[in-house]
């Protein structure tokens, strides 16, 4: 895998980065800048964003949240990439409600 699952650095599990927000990609440049790891995960990788995120040398991972097998092919994967190591948890995701009536 990715740069994350090869070296000893710290890792960061950055989750919500579907759009190229100014908020996601200035917490992976700066966990980047400061040595860490990054697995940073989205909706949908679009190229756009996977390439911005791999291109930094970060790990790209598919997550939807309220899709229940998108969220344990996550975590097992995640799982896989830290053994057990995780020092950071970054959550920007968010999940539109619908209103009530």
């Amino acid at each position: 895998m990715g740069s994350t699952s090869k070296d000893d650095r710290k890792v960061v599990l950055l989750i919500g980065t579907s759009q190229p927000s100014p908020l996601g990609a200035s917490l992976a440049l700066a966990f980047l800048e400061s040595g860490y790891g990054i697995i940073a995960t989205c909706r949908a990788p679009l190229e756009r964003i996977r390439f911005f995120f791999e291109e930094k040398g970060c790990d790209v991972l598919e997550l939807e949240l309220g899709n229940e097998d998108s969220m344990q092919a996550a975590a097992l994967t995640v799982e896989e990439m830290i053994r057990g190591k995780l020092n950071v948890l970054v959550n920007n995701a968010s999940r539109r409600l619908e209103p009530r009536n």
